[in-house]
């Protein structure tokens, strides 16, 4: 089945739903397609506390209060809906999703990105099972227990916070002897009592049959190794972008991330790319937020002939 769009937006995260509002918004037939639930990692986070008028609110309730605004506005959002494959050129837009192909006059790509793995013994074989990578979606499994967060940004801090209020305990593996997240968060982390900062560590390995049981662990100055006893992890150690069906058309840094312009353009006449996709040095709600407006705003000037190749 065919279906023409004058939009389409590849991903549901805070940059493609701001997309949909402003899009929609503009009279545009537009179409967003995520592969997964909307809210991309944007709903993994348990507290946000920096996003303007909200000083406490989950990513569940954001995510959700943007993609009710966008149906509102009259974008369609089509939910577990993978993008299979892309034909992206200056004349011609084609995007192939698990329920049908659109062909659009302009593109939005707001994919975002996804967790990058340990790669550790024991990892892929517990996944899920001991292995985690999101704590508001797996804590609750750990009541009482103790678990480990690998990671120095603000999404580990926030995540052992979180967990500490779940787990008996919290132990926070550190590989340098530093953070690099907020202060407020850093100064949060090491008020509470059950949370224990391994400065120095790095996870090496896990250790379990079917569930995780403990973990080995390498001090990164003194090259000594140790076991200490846990029930589960979960891993903050970074991100990739999902471009892997992109770069045959659109170009990417070294990094596989997108390269745009200030006005969001791609090297593909009204291909738009948006949030955490692209390359950029912020990657923040605000700043996909802000993506996804200026992206939307240049669509409607493709689509409307305001921006001619």
């Amino acid at each position: 089945m065919e279906i023409d769009t004058d939009v389409f937006i590849i991903g549901g995260g805070a940059a493609g739903l701001t997309a949909a509002i402003y899009a929609a918004r503009a009279g545009l037939d537009t179409v967003l397609s995520e592969t997964s639930a909307v809210g991309g990692q944007l709903s993994s986070i348990n507290k946000i506390e920096n996003y303007p008028s909200y000083s406490d609110v989950s990513g569940i309730e954001l995510s959700d209060n943007m993609k009710q605004q966008a149906i509102k506005s009259g974008a369609q959002i089509n939910e577990f809906s993978e993008t299979i494959k892309v034909n992206l050129t200056d004349n011609k837009k084609t995007v192939t999703t698990s329920e049908a192909v659109y062909n659009a006059k302009s593109v939005i790509i707001a994919s975002g990105s996804s967790v990058i793995p340990l790669n550790i013994k024991g990892e892929e074989k517990m996944r899920g099972n001991g292995v985690h990578y999101c704590a508001t979606c797996d804590g609750t499994m750990y009541k009482n227990k103790t678990v480990a967060v690998i990671g120095g940004g603000n999404s580990a801090v926030s995540a052992a916070i979180y967990l500490s209020s779940i787990a008996a305990k919290v132990v926070m593996i550190r590989r340098k002897d530093s953070f690099h997240c907020e202060n407020v968060l850093i100064d949060r982390l090491k008020s509470v009592e059950n949370i224990k900062i391994l400065y120095n560590w790095d996870l090496t390995g896990l250790i379990g049959d079917n569930r995780v049981i403990a973990a080995e662990i390498k001090n990164t100055r003194s090259n000594t190794s140790s076991i200490i006893p846990i029930d589960g992890v979960f891993a903050y150690i970074g991100y990739k972008p999902n471009t892997g069906i992109f770069t045959d058309y659109i170009s990417v840094d070294e990094n596989g991330y997108i390269i745009a312009d200030d006005q969001l353009k791609t090297n593909v006449f009204g291909v738009y790319a948006a949030g955490d996709v692209r390359t950029k040095e912020y990657r923040q709600i605000t700043t996909a937020v802000c993506d996804g407006t200026i992206a939307a705003l240049n669509a409607e000037k493709t689509v409307n002939g305001k921006i001619k190749l």
